[in-house]
């Protein structure tokens, strides 16, 4: 089993610890309170993240800037508008 704090899930999910620990009151997120930390096991994330997108299932929703990688290399506006290029 391998347990992730909750600064290490947020870093293998991508998202704000504050958010993890949100998630994991609103128990949309797999964890385990123990004292006043929470636990995550990577492979309950792991099978979370297989259903991802599908929030009627029960998967996390997460947002389209969560899901970027890399370095913004340029940022074009027009408008409303943004054209995000990416290294």
């Amino acid at each position: 089993m391998d347990l992730l704090n909750t600064d290490d899930a947020a870093g293998y999910l991508h998202l704000n610890p504050k958010r993890i620990q949100a998630l994991a009151r609103s128990g949309r997120l797999p964890g385990r309170r123990v004292g006043r930390k929470w636990l995550f096991d990577r492979r309950d994330l792991d099978r979370m993240l297989g259903s991802e997108g599908e929030s009627e299932r029960g998967g996390l929703d997460i947002s389209a800037r969560n899901q970027l990688r890399g370095t913004v290399a340029s940022l074009t506006l027009d408008g409303i508008m943004a054209e995000v290029r990416l290294r």
